[in-house]
């Protein structure tokens, strides 16, 4: 690893541990969704059922459990709080912001840090990414998509091609067709 690539993920690291994950346990779960998709997540994980999620023991099939997925893993990592439920957006995010760096250190050469900090930086990827909601697991694994898809077109590479259609899956399983029609669009 040269010198260079050390700083870049240094710099990338504290970008993203600062704007997704300082601070998240200032304040409780807000609005509706929040405290219902934790609630949703923590009945999953405790229950065992990872299939069929449910609100007061009753199913609730409003969102695809991607979400409920991730904050289920948390939960029996760290325990059941606001912040463990907020923490697999700040991932997603962070897993974003990764990509983005990969994608043009690979196709694009001489700009992968200023992609990815522009990318960590939006005001809507600092928003999701500090809510526990299924809209940073959608956007995350949408625009990875298609970063996935323009690496297919630029290389023609299949393991490309491939990984799109993996990522638009699992949009799917974060807000229904969502990721798949816009992939279309």
């Amino acid at each position: 690893m040269t010198a260079r690539t050390r700083t870049d993920i240094l710099l990338l690291a504290g970008f993203c541990a600062f704007l997704y994950f300082y601070g998240l346990g200032q304040f409780g779960l807000i609005g509706a969704d929040e405290p219902r998709y934790a609630q949703v997540a923590r009945e999953m994980m405790e229950r065992g059922d990872w299939v069929t999620p449910t609100l007061g023991d009753r199913p609730w099939l409003e969102k695809p459990p991607l979400y409920y997925w991730e904050a289920g893993l948390v939960y029996r990592a760290i325990g059941v709080s606001d912040v463990a439920a907020r923490i697999p957006s700040a991932l997603d995010a962070t897993l974003l912001v990764i990509a983005v760096y990969l994608f043009f250190r690979k196709f694009r050469g001489g700009m992968a840090v200023d992609a990815a900090l522009i990318t960590a930086s939006c005001a809507g990827m600092i928003g999701y990414a500090r809510a526990a909601s299924t809209d940073m697991p959608l956007a995350a694994a949408f625009c990875m998509g298609m970063l996935a898809w323009w690496a297919w077109r630029e290389s023609g590479k299949r393991k490309y091609l491939l990984t799109f259609y993996a990522l638009m899956a699992l949009g799917m399983l974060a807000k229904g067709p969502v990721a798949p029609f816009l992939a279309g669009l």
